[in-house]
């Protein structure tokens, strides 16, 4: 009889580690499915936060584009391409010579409008402008791409002077045939530069002057915006 009871505790005592077995598997398999679920989520935020950035990303690249077309545009809402040109009569020589870029001689102004470059001949010129004592005065800017250093070049038949951010860069002034003068380099940072050119005639018939820019390659016109 012992035996059997014996027996019995001992079935009683297997059955019980049995079921503690069971319960530690079931323990471990919800660990091992808590772990997958909680680097599941961490993925599923990683992967979320990637798609919000790259939808981030992606919007600032199209603003940036927007803002490119309306440079580009002359329809645009910003900066149209050009510069605006204002024609004078003034009666004075060619050689009349101020580092001032706000100071205006007497006269009358003849033709006002927008041109695509700093570009002046005898043909050209607006209706009603003077065969001698006449004025060309053009205000913009300078859009360069990339931040470096400039060189402009100033051509003129006649008196010319070059302003870069109200800073006199190129004074080509005096009755002369036709000259080229040039600017030091200069370090401009990307974007937009304030320009302002006046330019004196004795002779419309021989009238020119033109602005051109190089950074260290060939001369172009620079890209001129209002």
């Amino acid at each position: 009889m012992a035996n059997v009871r014996m027996f019995a505790s001992d079935r009683a005592f297997d059955d019980h580690d049995f079921a503690d077995g069971n319960q530690g598997v079931a323990d471990g398999n919800q660990g091992v499915a808590d772990a997958f679920y909680t680097i599941l989520s961490i993925g599923i935020v990683v992967l979320a936060g990637m798609a919000i950035a790259a939808i981030v990303l992606g919007v600032a690249g199209q603003q940036g584009k927007a803002v490119a077309d309306r440079l580009d545009e002359p329809g645009g809402t910003a900066l149209k391409k050009g510069v605006y040109a204002f024609y004078y009569s003034v009666g004075q020589p060619a050689d009349y010579a101020s580092a001032d870029p706000g100071q205006v001689p007497p006269g009358d102004l003849v033709a006002t409008r927008s041109e695509p470059s700093l570009t002046l001949d005898s043909s050209t010129l607006p209706p009603g402008m003077p065969p001698s004592g006449g004025m060309a005065i053009w205000t913009g800017y300078v859009v360069v791409e990339a931040a470096g250093d400039f060189t402009f070049e100033l051509e003129s038949a006649g008196g010319s002077w070059l302003w870069i951010d109200g800073a006199l860069v190129a004074d080509n002034h005096g009755a002369h045939m036709l000259k080229a003068v040039y600017s030091p380099a200069i370090h401009l940072c990307a974007g937009r530069h304030a320009v302002r050119a006046r330019y004196f005639y004795t002779d419309a018939g021989q009238a020119f002057c033109r602005v051109l820019i190089n950074n260290g390659g060939s001369w172009s016109p620079p890209a001129f915006y209002r």
